[in-house]
This record gives structure tokens, sequence and C-alpha cells, in this order.
């Protein structure tokens, strides 16, 4: 995994604004589509969602001093 500390700290951030910035768009879809293309959409933001969290859990096992304390 990432050995720089530097590297991994920037990584994590832009995961974690990813992240947010999708489960927002789920909000925005859900008023606008219907339900079966709301939930076509969420199963693929979901499995992108689950790679960026084992991607910062990799970090974090690798750098525990830039884990978030509200993860532990």
């Amino acid at each position: 995994m990432i050995e720089d500390q530097i590297i991994a700290q920037k990584i994590c951030d832009l995961h974690l604004k990813t992240i947010g910035e999708l489960n927002e768009i789920l909000f925005e879809i859900q008023e606008k589509c219907s339900e079966e293309e709301f939930h076509a959409y969420r199963r693929i933001v979901a499995h992108l969602m689950y790679t960026f969290w084992e991607a910062l859990d990799a970090i974090y096992v690798k750098h525990p001093s830039i884990k978030p304390e509200q993860f532990d």
C-alpha cells in the first residue's frame, strides 16, 4: 500500500470527498428518477463506495495516525 504518509493522506481526503459526493448524488437522483433507475444506479454507487472504503481501510492500517477519530 502507499508508503508515503503525505500521499496517503491526500488519497484518503480525496476518497472521503468522493464518497460524500456520490452519496449526495444518490439523494438528488432519488427524487428525479424512477425507482428502477435509482436502484440500478445505487447498486453501482454502492460498489464504488465499497471499493473506496476498502482502500481507506488498507491505508489506515498502514498509517493509523491519519485515520479520523470517528472511524474508530
